[in-house]
């Protein structure tokens, strides 16, 4: 085995580096004891190099410092951290201890897949931590509670390819790439410990931020330890609020169009339009390849002419897909999905706000076609499509039940999502649509009960703006007629309207006879109001 002489200024350097390299604006000079050096990705286990045989640079060379790794082949041969510990996880999997330090279940990451895998792993003191998995790419934001110089090591295993140059990918800290292109199965083999070890890390902002990029394959982590003289864990951490959209300064109540049309007294009541039945995609494409586009782009231009937002209903939902999409391959299906959501977008670059997944939860409508497409991340799969392709739009995850009865299983449903952050740390998922048909069935909803649902959804989803998208009233569930769809409206609109969290109420129909639930309408066919009608326009000031 090679040793090396290292003298720099940021500490360890990546074991096997070539002489006289540079890393991330870091420089220094190793000197092997042998004529040849082994690279960092080839590197299975080195032996630490003393301090005592360290020579000193010039001067010069001291004030270039980022962070820098050294690489090991095991938590057992890794060189000891004389700094205070701040947290351990375990990225993939639950609580374990490792040479005396507790791994936290992950409470820091967003995005990413869990796996776990029975097989032995070797290289390690403990194996267990190796044994589980976050892949795909994904972020850890850790807070700290002040800025300084910090260490952070990397644990590793391969547990899914089998042959080298199968998987590769890079780590950047602190927007720093620090490791580049590493092959796990080349570098350490399969079932085998792996820890890199980044050190004089600079954190100014008060979170460690580690970002797994993609390279060949996902990316994969098993666990990380930061350690810091400097900070602590920063216990009171409250992540930030996501912006909340502004339409015009005021929130929006809008409808959607009226039997394929919009009516000529549409913009008397609202300011903000959906198409019914007219952009979703089973009206749209009907038969493969074959757009029908007029419809919707009627639409659009009403909402141009006008300056009123438009919101796409709805990319993808298993009820009113096209047939054809049932009948192709995977691989095919994929290639639909993404051609429908960028046609769309090509089309209508102007787009504020898109339903991307509707209904998905088991027993409502979940699109078969992209579960088959995609597999069990197909939710967050066509939320990453329609990121690509709609970079501007909001995007929304739309569901009925969702403040009654189904709010927990929604909720489990599209946790991946809502937890996932791409490569720059976003989320793909913008807001939450949350459907209000029939309100007074099979209970009439209080105001009271309303708020507490929108409380704990909104906090549920990492403080997500919402949107009441689908909002109607019978007249008939009482036997009360006009007098008790106005209680029902004086008693639940406001509810709705006036909770900080939500940005907009869109009403699903207002003309009597021509709505999707009977009895719901607000103005006669001729333009006569209906007290709720009334009512709802002097509350918005728009009598």
């Amino acid at each position: 085995m090679n040793q090396l002489i290292r003298s720099f200024p940021c500490k360890r350097l990546a074991l096997g580096l070539l002489a006289a390299t540079s890393l991330g604006g870091c420089t220094g000079t190793e000197v092997p004891t042998s004529s040849s050096a082994v690279a960092i990705s080839s590197v299975s286990s080195v032996t630490p190099v003393s301090s005592s045989s360290s020579v000193s640079l010039p001067a010069s060379s001291s004030s270039s410092v980022a962070p820098t790794p050294s690489s090991v082949a095991s938590s057992s041969s890794a060189p000891a951290i004389d700094l205070d510990l701040v947290v351990a996880i375990n990225v993939g999997g639950d609580d374990v201890t490792m040479d005396g330090i507790q791994y936290q279940t992950d409470k820091y990451i967003s995005g990413g897949n869990t796996n776990t895998t029975t097989e032995a792993i070797s290289g390690a003191s403990n194996g267990a931590l190796y044994q589980s998995e976050r892949y795909g790419t994904f972020t850890a934001n850790v807070p700290v509670t002040a800025a300084g110089i910090y260490t952070l090591e990397l644990h590793f295993a391969e547990l899914y390819v089998t042959g080298p140059g199968e998987r590769s990918f890079s780590v950047a800290v602190e927007g720093n790439q620090v490791i580049s292109n590493l092959d796990l199965f080349a570098t350490a083999g399969q079932y085998a410990a792996h820890t890199v070890i980044v050190e004089d890390v600079q954190v100014s902002d008060g979170l460690v931020t580690i970002e797994m990029v993609a390279g060949v394959e996902n990316p994969t982590l098993a666990g990380f330890g930061v350690y810091s003289n400097d900070g602590q864990l920063d216990l009171n951490y409250v992540p930030p609020t996501p912006t909340i959209p502004d339409f015009g300064g005021e929130k929006f109540v809008g409808n959607i169009t009226t039997g394929g049309s919009v009516r000529s007294d549409f913009m008397q009541y609202w300011n903000q339009i959906t198409p019914e039945n007219e952009g979703k995609w089973g009206s749209v494409e009907q038969s493969r390849d074959q757009y029908n586009w007029g419809p919707v782009d009627r639409i659009y231009e009403f909402a141009r002419a006008n300056g009123i937002p438009v919101k796409a209903h709805t990319f993808v939902w298993g009820a009113q897909a096209p047939n054809w999409i049932n009948n192709l391959s995977p691989a095919e299906q994929r290639g639909e999905i993404e051609e429908w959501m960028k046609d769309y977008c090509e089309r209508y670059p102007d787009t504020a706000i898109i339903d991307v997944v509707n209904e998905a939860v088991e027993g409502h409508a979940p699109a078969g076609y992209a579960q088959s497409a995609f597999g069990n991340d197909w939710i967050l799969e066509s939320f990453k499509l329609a990121r690509k392709h709609c970079p501007d739009a909001i995007l929304v995850y739309n569901d009925f039940n969702f403040l009654t009865w189904n709010t927990e299983e929604i909720l489990a449903v599209i946790r991946s999502t809502l937890d996932y952050r791409d490569e720059n740390g976003e989320r793909v998922i913008d807001a939450l649509g949350l459907q209000a048909h029939s309100w007074t069935t099979p209970k009439i909803w209080t105001a009271a009960e309303i708020k507490e649902k929108l409380d704990y959804i909104h906090q549920q989803s990492g403080n997500l703006p919402l949107y009441i998208s689908e909002y109607d009233i019978e007249d008939s569930d009482q036997g009360a007629g006009d007098a008790f769809q106005l209680r029902i409206f004086q008693d639940q609109f406001p509810a709705f309207y006036e909770h900080p969290a939500v940005v907009g109420v869109t009403l699903w129909g207002y003309v009597v006879g021509r709505t999707w639930r009977e009895g719901t309408g607000l103005i006669q066919s001729n333009g006569q109001h209906r007290p709720a009608m009334d009512w709802l326009m002097e509350y918005l000031g728009r009598d």
